[in-house]
């Protein structure tokens, strides 16, 4: 289990318990706090997974040369995540990105055309793309 389904299933285990012993105010205090900490967590996990998805690409293409690694990690991967892509309308929730795909052209057009493709035939895929571009900037709260 990833660190965000732990804390989901330590959300469902609080409330549980609250809803059985009859706290119906902890219980709504509970789910109000626990809704950001999710969102926030998985902003978070989402930006480390993706940083180390980037570090293992470079390491086996640069056939683990430390020298690029280390460029690599401090100049394109490290504080940088947040212009990977187009997260929507700055200081407004209601409109979020509508796709990844400044991210997927940062590895060439022929890569983004594939990524487009793999995306439109899949709808779960694509859902979670979007879900995923609207909570991205929650990183940065």
């Amino acid at each position: 289990m990833t660190p965000v389904e732990l804390l989901n299933e330590e959300y469902k285990s609080i409330v549980g318990f609250l809803n059985e012993n009859v706290q119906p105010s902890l219980s709504s205090d509970v789910d109000k706090s626990f809704k950001k900490v999710i969102v926030l967590s998985s902003a978070s996990y989402f930006e480390h997974l993706i940083q180390e998805i980037l570090i293992d690409f470079v390491t086996k293409e640069t056939k683990n040369n430390m020298k690029a690694i280390n460029f690599f990690k401090k100049k394109a991967i490290g504080m940088q995540y947040h212009t990977y892509f187009n997260w929507g309308e700055k200081d407004n929730p209601d409109k979020p990105g509508k796709n990844a795909n400044s991210f997927f052209a940062l590895f060439g057009d022929t890569f983004k055309k594939e990524v487009e493709d793999e995306i439109k035939k899949d709808q779960r895929l694509d859902k979670s793309m979007k879900a995923f571009i609207e909570i991205g900037p929650s990183v940065s709260i």
